[in-house]
């Protein structure tokens, strides 16, 4: 298994990220007066600690002082007064190239550290203002597509961050780091997660439709009853993922790694399984109906009472899969 670990870090992504900041050149410069810290900012009764990093002031003259100001208010304890210098970041932002990798990085400051919770609802929703700050994070640069999906990635530490319900649609979130984070029911339709780490994140019955995660890595994630439909999985880390009743209709699973991965019950309807790895999966009562598996390794697999009814299993080996009188397979289907 540590080797397995270890094949997951993410250095290549890192590199790539850090070759995309430097060729802007130097993003900003420091504010000498501010020293390693520039302070704690209290923020509705909760201390927010944003190292140095992330507090570089954008230029200097008019635009720094706005900058300065902006985030001196996100300590209020008023709501509107921290609104106000969340939209004032975003201005900055849109405006100054250069300036919105900074910018981003102290909105996931700000969302990592804000614990407030609007309530109402099983799952609660994320308060307004750190909605907002997520809005701005992923969003601060509409780009045309490149190699990475946009060409700007988020690159934010949002590790371990709580915002079940947050609305995170369409937002670019490229390269992230969100390994732990609790985004239950969270929606995420369409949204950029090339690269993300979602190791071990809790996506129970989030919205990923039409989300675009080439890449990313789901090692030990919960996704059950997610819904994945048509979702861009190619190449993605599902290695023991927990995918029970989810919805992969439609979606691109193109040699992707599902060894032990769970996913009785899930819905694999006309889903692309080309020359993906099935080893030890539970399939279990999956509907794999008209599903292309092509080239895929099933040794092992488990697809009691799985329906493969119009499958196509080319080059794979249903035979090294465990059946029973329920599993229902593609006539004439090698191995049968």
């Amino acid at each position: 298994m540590t080797s397995r670990r270890a094949c997951r870090r993410r250095v290549p992504i890192r590199v790539a990220l850090s070759e995309v900041i430097a060729e802007r050149g130097p993003l900003l410069q420091r504010v000498g007066t501010w020293g390693l810290v520039l302070g704690l900012v209290l923020a509705a009764g909760v201390l927010v600690h944003i190292d140095a990093g992330s507090m570089r002031t954008p230029r200097q003259g008019q635009s720094a002082g706005t900058y300065t100001r902006a985030v001196e208010r996100l300590g209020s304890a008023r709501i509107d007064v921290r609104l106000g210098a969340i939209h004032t970041l975003r201005d900055l932002a849109r405006e100054s190239r250069r300036d919105r990798v900074t910018i981003a990085d102290v909105m996931a400051a700000y969302v990592r550290e804000h614990r407030s919770m609007a309530r109402g609802g099983p799952l609660g929703r994320p308060a307004t203002d750190v909605q907002t700050a997520l809005t701005v994070l992923g969003s601060v640069y509409d780009a045309p597509r490149t190699e990475l999906g946009h060409d700007w990635a988020c690159g934010c530490d949002l590790t371990r961050i709580r915002v079940p319900g947050a609305d995170l649609s369409g937002l670019n979130l490229g390269t992230a780091l969100l390994t732990r984070a609790d985004l239950r029911g969270a929606r995420l339709s369409g949204a950029n997660l090339a690269y993300t780490d979602l190791t071990g994140t809790d996506l129970r019955k989030a919205s990923l439709d039409g989300a675009d995660l080439p890449h990313a890595v789901l090692f030990r994630a919960d996704l059950s009853e997610a819904d994945l439909d048509g979702a861009d999985l190619r190449g993605v880390d599902l290695f023991e993922a927990d995918l029970r009743k989810a919805d992969l209709h439609w979606a691109d699973l193109s040699g992707v790694d599902l060894f032990g991965a769970d996913l009785r019950g899930a819905d694999l309807r006309r889903v692309n399984l080309t020359g993906a790895s099935l080893r030890g999966a539970d399939l279990r009562g999956a509907d794999l109906r008209d599903a292309v598996l092509r080239g895929a390794d099933l040794k092992g697999t488990n697809l009691k009472g799985a329906d493969l009814t119009g499958a196509d299993l080319t080059e794979a080996n249903p035979g090294a899969a465990r059946t029973d009188d329920e599993t229902k397979l593609p006539a004439g289907a090698a191995g049968t």
